[in-house]
């Protein structure tokens, strides 16, 4: 949320609409020389120019292990932190192991890395990602002039009343056209599913959300929908809002679910092209010399060097 507490009307130079890359889901499509299900851990990251870091689109222990059966072969995805830039190189990487009696007897399922160019703009797509053990399926989206949304506050409005998520809650997003039908349907990224285990997903009124972070272009609309799961395990009553994007500050929406409401609060951003920009916004000493400008950060300002 760097650019999100500026001014409107007084956007900093180095505040950018962008291209990102939203990865809506990694699923496990076939297993060779293992057998369902498999009790899985191990990290899936991505690293795009802007610094080159590992940004975690999974993160799972050995002692946190996720378990995937073909009924949910499915990677429980908390990230990333940042939305992902591809006006470049991104680097997805994928190591994950199968746990197993003991840490010596576990083995390796997948430890590879996937290259997507940037200049590639597209519609939403997947990718096969195959190797002697097994084969995933990753989906995504280029979005272009997109801005990060942090979805960080889902909270039912009159905590007095019953909860409409007794049994279970299910929340997910999706980035649509500004112009299509809204009763299309468009991939969705999971932000929170109490099925999947999540550790009070419902705490004091407030959602839970195991993923927080998705791009969505400037000029398009984000859909929120809520779902309450019923006794059974089936979804009962649900309700959605479309969002208009802004370039910073935030915003609260409510969304309708049953006979409750719940708001949500989302706070926008724009984007960062390179990690120097971000360091040069840092707390600088008085009492020491003004660390050189980066040549790209000279170049922008038209300095020569």
């Amino acid at each position: 949320m760097l650019f999100t507490h500026v001014t409107s009307g007084c956007i900093p130079i180095d505040a950018v609409l962008g291209t990102t890359f939203q990865v809506y889901s990694i699923k496990f499509t076939e297993l060779k020389g293992f057998k369902w299900p498999l009790k899985v851990y191990g990290v899936v990251t991505a690293r795009d120019e802007v610094d080159m870091q590992r940004n975690p689109l999974f993160v799972r222990s050995r002692g946190d292990c996720q378990i995937i059966t073909r009924k949910d072969p499915f990677l429980h995805l908390t990230g990333p932190c940042r939305a992902i830039m591809s006006e470049g190189r991104i680097d997805i990487e994928i190591q994950l192991r199968v746990k197993r009696g003991t840490m010596s007897q576990d083995r390796a399922l997948i430890s590879q890395v996937c290259t997507f160019n940037g200049d590639n703009v597209h519609d939403f797509r997947s990718c096969l990602i195959d190797n002697h053990f097994c084969t995933m399926e990753l989906s995504y989206e280029h979005l272009e002039k997109s801005v990060q949304a942090t979805i960080f506050g889902v909270q039912v409005v009159d905590r007095e009343a019953p909860s409409p998520f007794e049994y279970g809650v299910r929340v997910v997003c999706s980035s649509l056209p500004n112009n299509g039908p809204q009763d299309d349907v468009y991939e969705e990224a999971v932000l929170l599913d109490s099925k999947h285990g999540t550790k009070h997903a419902v705490k004091r009124g407030y959602l839970n959300l195991s993923r927080q972070v998705v791009s969505v272009k400037l000029r398009g609309r984000l859909k929120v929908c809520i779902q309450a799961y019923t006794r059974s395990g089936e979804i009962g009553v649900h309700g959605h809002v479309f969002i208009v994007p802004q370039a910073c500050n935030t915003s609260q929406h409510i969304c309708a679910v049953g006979g409750s409401e719940v708001e949500v609060t989302v706070a926008w951003s724009l984007l960062v092209e390179d990690e120097y920009l971000i360091k040069i916004n840092g707390s600088v000493d008085p009492s020491e010399d003004l660390p050189p400008l980066h040549p790209t950060l000279l170049e922008k300002m038209g300095i020569a060097e």
